[in-house]
């Protein structure tokens, strides 16, 4: 799923994103082997729990350098993460069917495309990730 275009260029972003990516990979995989529902279950699980971390850092990022988008930026994890874990639970309930791990993959993609290059642009504007301003000896 992961294209270097997808990149926003901070490194450690991208690295999250590339780790969700994966993980949705890996859950589709695991669907088209027809794995037990308990291994589907776990990795929805840990994804998840990295997508919610992700948001919490992406919306740390955003308030410390004053992102004008910050609450719809959050509202749209708010809900993401509401999907994830109806999916989450849907599976524990019934078969997980492709198009609903697609689906997932689906936002992501446009969320990461649209919304992030967005917030990622506003950082870069403000101060290059990677670089340090030198601190003014006294």
């Amino acid at each position: 799923m992961w294209s270097d275009n997808l990149g926003v260029g901070i490194r450690e972003i991208d690295d999250e994103h590339k780790a969700i990516l994966n993980m949705l990979s890996e859950i589709k995989a695991a669907i088209a082997r027809k794995d037990d529902w308990h291994s589907v279950h776990l990795v929805l699980a840990h994804l998840e729990d990295l997508a919610r971390i992700h948001f919490r850092i992406e919306e740390a990022l955003m308030g410390i350098h004053d992102y004008p988008h910050l609450q719809e930026h959050q509202h749209e994890h708010y809900e993401h993460a509401a999907a994830l874990a109806n999916v989450r639970e849907s599976c524990l309930k019934e078969a997980l069917f492709p198009d609903m791990i697609a689906s997932l993959g689906k936002w992501w993609l446009k969320h990461i495309a649209d919304r992030d290059a967005d917030y990622a642009a506003h950082f870069l504007k403000r101060q290059p990730f990677g670089t340090r301003q030198p601190h003014a000896r006294e």
